[in-house]
């Protein structure tokens, strides 16, 4: 079985040649929990766009800037922008659908000027029943062969 970033990093792989902006671990709720450690940190951001990068893990510091507006972190900016949130998982369980609505929800309160916002789980597996509440939710899914 494949490991989170394992799983992750497969996904990337597999849009390559289609574009997108990636970063790893993003915090949300920046602007809500202003002065405390990031309460939600997202795996994955995908931004679209012509041309394909994959960011390094960027420091909260970065991150706090961008949400601010500081027009030195535009590239960091997301609104304005199509995104999609992902989570990595071994196995999706009931709990990530939890997780990823409640990080679309963190996200708009940073970025609430963002043009689209879509959510994705990929996995090695899916519980039973959580592929079927995604598709349903309008959640994307991506199952990630062990």
């Amino acid at each position: 079985m494949r490991s989170e970033e394992e799983i992750l990093n497969e996904l990337i792989k597999r849009f390559s040649g289609q574009g997108g902006l990636w970063f790893s671990q993003v915090p949300l709720g920046l602007k809500r929990y202003a002065d405390v450690p990031p309460k939600y940190v997202a795996d994955l951001i995908r931004v679209e766009a012509p041309s394909f990068k994959v960011y390094p893990r960027l420091d909260v510091k970065y991150w706090r800037r961008a949400v601010s507006g500081d027009p030195i972190y535009k590239d960091l900016n997301f609104n304005g922008k199509h995104v999609l949130i992902i989570e990595g998982k071994s196995v999706a369980d009931y709990a990530c659908i939890g997780q990823v609505l409640v990080y679309e929800e963190a996200f708009k309160g940073d970025w609430p000027m963002a043009q689209t916002i879509e959510l994705g789980i990929a996995a090695n597996s899916f519980d039973a029943w959580v592929k079927e509440t995604c598709d349903r939710l309008r959640i994307k899914t991506w199952v990630i062969d062990p």
